[in-house]
């Protein structure tokens, strides 16, 4: 809608939008008096409050605007039938991270797993038992291994820490460098029995900690191997292919694609410069994802530059 302007909510499911009464089809207008246009704007609200604290929603609903006033809710804290779930802090650039270990109920000295997810900023809590990351992280634990897990920069509990999307490669390389001191530190870990488990994004950086600190192994599912340029191009081969377009469209596309991703990658120009040309710009914002300031696919643009270099 041009107005109002907010988020359209399509389902309520529990935690806060539940105990303030939020409902299917409200629009979101701001909270605590900061506007709501967009995911990324949302989830930047949301990190800077705690369970407890004061929540004013000014919502749109049946045309008219209301203000709905509760305090946030926390999300349920884990369970395994495993294992004992604890939750904890690790300093970063000045603030903390939020860990959380599954420890098995094992006497000991038990085998160790870092668990590094994906690229994208969401938080590593409340993992269900049919979440993927939920089943990997259980059945390590069930098989007796203490299995740790810290926030990306920003996100989850985490205090006083920089926003996911501002951080570079190297900053998520230091946030989980943290973790792997974390588990290193822990009395219970066996330290000569220590594993990194990355998936995708996870299978860039798991090496890149190995390659620093002493391991037992590293496991990667559904990462690359490959230059970050070289696995962006085949990944717009395969992905437009799949799409079933007209074939002489489908190659220029993929020229167009091969062009800009040299010229950032290789050349190493800024976003801005390479988007002066209008059809660079309109394919940027289609495809890669720019925001315009300096982000593409949702991350700080250097991050992925970083993964190339």
């Amino acid at each position: 809608l041009k107005e109002p302007q907010g988020l359209l909510l399509t389902q309520a499911v529990g935690g806060t939008s539940l105990a303030l009464s939020l409902k299917a089809n409200d629009v979101i207008l701001n909270i605590n008096g900061k506007s709501t246009h967009d995911i990324p704007e949302l989830v930047n609200i949301l990190t800077q409050f705690s369970e407890g604290d004061k929540a004013e929603f000014t919502i749109w609903r049946n045309k008219k605007k209301q203000v709905i006033k509760g305090s946030f809710v926390g999300r349920p804290l884990e369970k395994d039938p495993h294992a004992e779930v604890i939750y904890d802090m690790a300093e970063y650039k000045g603030g903390k991270l939020r860990v959380i270990i599954n420890k098995p109920k094992k006497e000991g000295k038990l085998p160790a797993l870092l668990f590094i997810p994906g690229y994208t900023c969401t938080t590593i809590d409340g993992l269900t038992d049919n979440h993927p990351y939920g089943r990997v992280v259980r059945a390590f634990s069930e098989t007796g291994y203490v299995v740790l897990r810290i926030e990306k920069s920003g996100l989850g509990d985490s205090q006083n820490t920089p926003p996911c999307e501002d951080c570079t490669l190297k900053d998520e390389i230091e946030s989980f460098e943290k973790g792997l001191l974390k588990l290193k530190s822990l009395p219970y870990v066996d330290q000569d029995n220590i594993f990194i488990f990355g998936h995708s994004m996870g299978g860039v950086i798991a090496p890149a900690l190995a390659a620093k600190h002493n391991v037992k192994g590293v496991m990667v599912y559904g990462t690359t191997a490959k230059s970050w340029y070289e696995y962006q191009l085949e990944l717009n081969r395969l992905q437009g292919f799949l799409a079933k377009p007209e074939p002489m469209e489908y190659e220029n596309y993929c020229r167009q694609q091969a062009q800009i991703a040299y010229e950032y990658f290789i050349e190493r120009k800024e976003l801005k410069d390479i988007a002066q040309k209008p059809e660079n710009d309109s394919l940027l914002r289609s495809t890669w994802e720019y925001d315009g300031k300096g982000r593409i696919y949702g991350r700080n643009a250097e991050f992925w530059r970083q993964i190339q270099d």
